[in-house]
């Protein structure tokens, strides 16, 4: 499953699928002083990001600490999980690698703590309120339920780069190397 987590995340809509995230680092130290004042967890220092235990879908399964996520049943809905702190202040990175079975629908991108992470249905769960903005494995970039632009497609075993900046609101996306497209007016915190 991607950083999609549904929000640093991905989420997916049939079949299982599998992400792996590797390589969350934080240019910013002083993250973890402002998640903790604006109440939220937080890491600060981009050595324990993982997947969230208590913030993912029933139907997604963690392994390799929280590393990896799995949709286990993909057949009931869309479903997502969050990243185990919120980004607040700083520049955040993070690589994911879609692995086998991705699923019809796999999405990527950041969410606000109110987003849904599972639904009962085929959505594009990672864009589709004002709490979230998502990039499709299409090329659409989903945010407030509409398509706001457009970044390349991508596929199984694809390796994606998300790259958020707080203090600018952007969410940067790229594949290959490249960036491919990028969001403005991304507010958190965000997972």
């Amino acid at each position: 499953r991607v950083g999609g987590s549904r929000c640093a995340g991905a989420d997916y809509g049939t079949s299982s699928r599998w992400c792996q995230v590797r390589g969350l680092s934080v240019s910013a130290a002083a993250a973890g002083a402002a998640a903790a004042a604006a109440g939220v967890p937080s890491s600060g220092d981009g050595t324990t990001w993982t997947f969230n235990e208590s913030g993912k879908s029933p139907r997604v399964t963690l392994s390799e600490g929280g590393l990896v996520m799995r949709v286990t049943d993909s057949s009931q809905g869309t479903d997502g999980a969050r990243g185990t702190f919120a980004m607040v202040s700083g520049r955040y990175s993070w690589t994911l690698r879609l692995m086998s079975g991705t699923g019809t629908n796999p999405m990527v991108g950041v969410c606000r703590l109110a987003q849904s992470l599972s639904v009962d249905s085929y959505t594009d769960l990672i864009g589709e309120s004002a709490e979230s903005w998502g990039w499709k494995h299409d090329g659409a970039m989903m945010h407030n339920g509409s398509r706001v632009g457009s970044a390349s497609s991508y596929q199984e075993g694809s390796e994606l780069r998300l790259v958020y900046d707080a203090e600018a609101g952007t969410l940067e996306l790229f594949s290959g190397g490249s960036r491919v497209g990028g969001f403005t007016g991304v507010r958190g915190p965000v997972y």
